[in-house]
């Protein structure tokens, strides 16, 4: 994916629908460049390579796993401000979803 890309997926923020969607047409094109079935069996592409499949990941866990890492930069490094209003953000989230967990500890 290129650096634009990258910077679209990250700061969009699409519905799951639409990255999945999204997902399906990144799909279709590689399986087609690869000159492979497009009916090709899914299970089969998302399967992790060691056990014997292509090992494909799903875009929108990608999405998420970089927007998490960097919350975690800028926690790590942001000044007390910061780090108190990313904090702030956060237990809103938390509450807005009615987790009883606490997302940090």
């Amino acid at each position: 994916y290129g650096r634009k890309s990258s910077i679209l997926r990250f700061f969009s923020n699409l519905s799951e629908k639409q990255l999945s969607d999204l997902n399906n047409q990144i799909l279709l094109y590689v399986l087609r460049q690869s000159r492979l079935s497009t009916r090709i069996n899914r299970k089969l592409i998302w399967m992790p390579q060691n056990l014997g499949g292509f090992g494909f990941n799903h875009w929108q866990d990608r999405i998420y796993t970089e927007k998490l890492e960097l919350l975690q930069k800028l926690l790590a490094r942001s000044s007390p401000m910061v780090k108190n209003l990313l904090q702030a953000q956060i237990k809103h989230h938390q509450h807005q979803f009615a987790s009883s967990q606490p997302v940090l500890s």
